[in-house]
């Protein structure tokens, strides 16, 4: 059956210690992202010059979707910023900034 509701898709792509697991990432990021995360993957590791020594960037593909409707723009933000929110307060990861 397909869904009856759009998915929201975003990218969120953040730098921490070459020690931290993305599985462990992923983890934070489903338990933060509650019902409304229908799927994330990781689609980049990136450990160079531009990342600084003994630092790494992960980029994750976020899935969201509500079975209640459309999500908004706001609704996707605020999950959007509670899964970073825990990633800052795990890992001590920080936004990438492009």
């Amino acid at each position: 059956l397909l869904p009856k509701f759009p998915a929201a898709a975003r990218d969120l792509a953040v730098i921490v210690s070459e020690e931290v697991g993305a599985g462990d990432m992923m983890q934070a990021i489903r338990q933060a992202g509650g019902k409304r995360l229908e799927q994330v993957g990781v689609f980049d590791v990136y450990a160079g010059d531009k990342i600084g020594a003994g630092k790494k960037s992960v980029a994750f593909s976020i899935s969201l979707r509500s079975s209640e409707g459309t999500m908004t723009d706001e609704e996707v933000d605020r999950i959007m910023k509670k899964m970073l929110k825990a990633l800052e307060t795990q890992f001590e990861a920080s936004l990438r900034a492009e």
